[in-house]
């Protein structure tokens, strides 16, 4: 089921945003690719400095008046995106979605 931009009764808005885990950023994830990805971005100047763990999401969008709606990965993405456009593009493990509403 895909989570449009949609306004409800209160007139709040479901907001999209991406996060990288932050097993990723902390470089605790043994995989090559994720290595291989780090450094790329690291040589052209835009080293990643910030990340999430998705059991942390929750409570640091709280911090900015923002509830989650839903946290989803590559499959859902994948699924609910890229596969009704009939677009075949390799989607990162280590990114995610929250759908959040304004609280």
């Amino acid at each position: 089921m895909d989570l449009p931009i949609i306004q409800d009764k209160k007139k709040s808005i479901l907001k999209k945003y991406l996060y990288i885990l932050k097993n990723v950023i902390d470089r605790n994830l043994n995989s090559v690719s994720v290595d291989s990805l780090t450094s790329f971005f690291e040589m052209g100047g835009q080293a990643w400095s910030f990340g999430l763990n998705s059991s942390e999401a929750c409570d640091f969008l709280k911090e900015y008046n923002l509830t989650v709606i839903r946290d989803v990965g590559a499959s859902y993405y994948k699924e609910n995106y890229l596969k009704p456009i009939e677009r075949n593009l390799a989607v990162s493990q280590i990114e995610r979605i929250i759908y959040a509403k304004i609280i």
